[in-house]
């Protein structure tokens, strides 16, 4: 009877004892199918990885001229949407593109620059081959220091932006098609206040705030009549830019002849800071010479 106790614990023992294996097993079994799948996902990756690298990576001299500017505008509008930019980008007129090369510099010193990260330069090579698309703005409405809005950089063997610069002659870094702190808010742009004397026509209707080297253009007629009498009466506008405005400059200062010996002063004014703009009416009559 005690054998026949034994042999059914000895037998109880082994079915848990390879439950126990089974358990196991199944265990391992799992952990084989997750790196076997990680694996294939990291095969994947590496492949679309290559793919994708394969299809920014375009050399450009193998396009026809005008596929080849398509693609430019195309690389140079992806850079300049940027989210730190938006503040900055402007749709105008048609991207002008120029063909250029780097400069033939001495090994040390091209060395130097090719191995700074922080340089736009980097990675380049002597008499290397690159395009500027250059974006453009209505200069009648506002003014940036320079004579584009912003202008892009990219190498001609790889089809890889490497450098932007804005109109208001900031330059920034472009690696792997993204500007640098591409991802962080851009900086608010600063609104100045516009101040307009009580005598500037039509000051209801011009701007109260804007951004520096926004265009605010006023008008100033001048009007004369001559009476039956022969006397003349001048009704116009007095304003000196060197004691009458504050915060701004004169870009364009012009008259034009009206009818009747009358004519209009047409001021364009860059905003620089908060602008103040003193305009004074005058009224004469005087009698024509005979």
């Amino acid at each position: 009877m005690v054998n026949i106790i034994l042999k059914e614990d000895m037998i109880l023992m082994l079915l848990v004892k390879n439950i126990y294996i089974l358990q196991i097993s199944k265990l391992i079994l799992i952990i084989c199918i997750m790196k076997i799948k990680r694996d294939i996902l990291l095969i994947l990756f590496v492949i679309l990885n290559s793919m994708t690298n394969n299809i920014l990576a375009q050399d450009l001299s193998k396009l026809s001229e005008s596929e080849r500017n398509k693609k430019l505008i195309e690389i140079a509008k992806a850079v300049y949407q940027a989210p730190r930019l938006r503040n900055f980008y402007r749709e105008y007129g048609n991207p002008i593109i120029t063909e250029m090369r780097t400069k033939t510099l001495p090994a040390e010193d091209r060395k130097k620059i090719a191995e700074n990260s922080k340089d736009i330069w980097y990675g380049s090579s002597n008499n290397q081959k690159f395009y500027i698309v250059y974006f453009q703005y209505d200069m009648n409405k506002e003014r940036f220091d320079e004579g584009y809005a912003a202008k892009v950089y990219i190498w001609e063997n790889t089809g890889s932006a490497f450098a932007i610069g804005l109109g208001n002659m900031t330059m920034l870094p472009v690696r792997n098609g993204k500007v640098s702190d591409h991802d962080k808010a851009a900086t608010p742009v600063k609104y100045y206040t516009i101040t307009y004397s009580k005598d500037v026509p039509n000051a209801t209707s011009l701007p109260k705030t804007a951004k520096y080297g926004d265009i605010v253009t006023i008008s100033l007629k001048t009007i004369i009549s001559v009476a039956y009498d022969g006397w003349t009466r001048e009704d116009g506008y007095n304003f000196d830019p060197k004691s009458d405005l504050t915060n701004g400059v004169i870009l364009s200062d012009l008259t034009k002849s009206l009818e009747n010996q009358s004519y209009e002063r047409i001021v364009q004014l860059k905003v620089t800071g908060d602008m103040k703009v003193n305009v004074s009416r005058y009224q004469e009559e005087y009698e024509a010479p005979y």
